[in-house]
């Protein structure tokens, strides 16, 4: 059965109670920075960008809609909505939602999944609906406007649409999920490949993309023509055209990529161990920026 979870009332957060500051000057996006526990604006542009002061802070985790107005975060366990701007407010889901492990935003930031108390869980502005139980352990999680799919070890990636669960692709060690639109894009740890998935909710028709040792994380761009993969070991983003196949970049990084998630429009964060934030431009010539934390980059 389906359950709707309405949101209560805005709690607004001043920086002068809390200590949180405001946005101000062009922004790029949002981050979780696990250092100081807190979301915080990615102020102006790639190659000039430095981390702002916190909008929300005490927070367990959060994870930014790529439009970087609207994030969910968790505190003390609990699911809290945050909106970011001249005056930040958060929003506690209610009825309580607990024991909160992963979320994912989808690419057009209308909707979000959750996975909670061991329930799998779609967010949109009308509230959170609940879809039904985890079919197993949730280790990779996207959503889209309308579908929530879960990577589950050993067994698979599901679909869950509207109470209805079902297997669309078998994988035994995902190591990162997008989707975009109708189109799934996965990366197989054991079998080292990056997988697309045409038409996950229909014929859910899977295509080799690629031969990727040690993946780390998957994305799309953002017009969805461009699948892109992160591996570890060979410290590198690859994107491959998926009209043709082709591939058309491979970008050297300093560094290990952890995972790759979107920013915004052709940004993309790539997660490391240690920081400073790791930021990704996609375009003709794709590049890879640090960004500091309270002061322009040298």
């Amino acid at each position: 059965m389906r359950r709707v979870i309405l949101l209560s009332a805005v709690l607004i957060l001043t920086p002068a109670l809390h200590g949180e500051a405001t946005l101000e000057g062009p922004v790029s996006g949002v981050v979780y920075e696990k250092a100081t526990k807190s979301l915080r604006p990615v102020t102006g542009v790639p190659g000039a960008a430095y981390l702002g002061g916190a909008i929300a802070g005490e927070l367990d985790f959060a994870v930014a809609a790529p439009s970087g107005r609207i994030a969910l975060a968790v505190r003390e366990g609990r699911l809290y909505l945050v909106r970011p701007g001249a005056e930040p407010a958060i929003v506690p889901a209610e009825p309580e939602v607990s024991a909160v492990e992963r979320i994912a935003w989808s690419s057009d930031s209308s909707a979000a999944a959750v996975v909670a108390g061991g329930r799998v869980l779609a967010w949109k502005e009308s509230g959170i609906e609940d879809l039904g139980e985890a079919a197993g352990n949730v280790t990779a999680l996207a959503a889209t406007q309308e579908f929530v799919l879960a990577a589950v070890a050993n067994e698979g990636i599901y679909l869950y649409d509207q109470g209805s669960v079902r297997l669309v692709a078998r994988a035994a060690e995902v190591a990162g999920l997008a989707a975009a639109q109708s189109d799934l894009l996965f990366a197989d740890s054991a079998r080292g490949e990056l997988v697309l998935v045409r038409d996950f909710a229909g014929a859910a028709a899977p295509s080799l993309v690629a031969a990727i040792a040690d993946p780390a994380g998957v994305a799309f761009s953002s017009d969805a023509q461009v699948a892109m993969v992160a591996a570890r070991e060979a410290r590198t983003v690859r994107g491959f055209s998926l009209a043709s196949g082709e591939e058309t970049f491979a970008l050297a990084l300093e560094f290990t990529p952890l995972g790759l998630q979107p920013l915004t429009s052709g940004l993309f964060v790539l997660a490391t161990a240690e920081p400073p934030l790791q930021v990704m431009r996609i375009g003709p010539e794709p590049a890879v920026y640090f960004v500091p934390a309270g002061g322009a980059e040298e």
